[in-house]
């Protein structure tokens, strides 16, 4: 490992729920575990694209800090991911108790700007409430 790489820190499972792509991500986290997550993210992605229309739902606990680094490769993993599978939109949950709980939601933004939709919930089940009215308009 090079001086500059790290261990991966934070914790994530990514998933896929009939025509959800979920992740479930532990903060804090840095750029290699954003990494990680993109790799499986993206074959997840795939898998749905060819399936038909699909969304994403990233469910969020602990924190949402990161390090700048880690928040540019998010943002860059977004934009592929968004490019290379076309989901109908992306919806973050950040469970009550989470560090950062909604100062991210301006950047997260910014990284689907011009994409598609991406809308910010306190709940799950709101979410994915959201996400089932959603996908049966499809």
């Amino acid at each position: 490992m090079a001086l500059t790489e790290f261990a991966p820190h934070g914790e994530y499972q990514v998933c896929i729920e009939e025509r959800l792509l979920v992740s479930r991500v532990t903060g804090p986290w840095n750029r290699e575990l954003v990494e990680l997550w993109a790799a499986d993210a993206l074959r997840g992605a795939q898998r749905l694209g060819d399936q038909g229309r699909w969304a994403m739902l990233a469910i969020v606990s602990q924190s949402m800090l990161s390090t700048a680094d880690a928040v540019a490769a998010l943002g860059k993993s977004i934009r592929q991911l968004i490019t290379q599978s076309h989901p109908l939109a992306s919806v973050y949950v950040a469970v009550p108790g989470t560090e950062g709980r909604g100062m991210v939601n301006s950047g997260l933004e910014r990284m689907h700007r011009g994409s598609v939709p991406v809308r910010f919930f306190d709940s799950e089940t709101e979410a994915r409430a959201w996400l089932a009215e959603l996908l049966a308009q499809a």
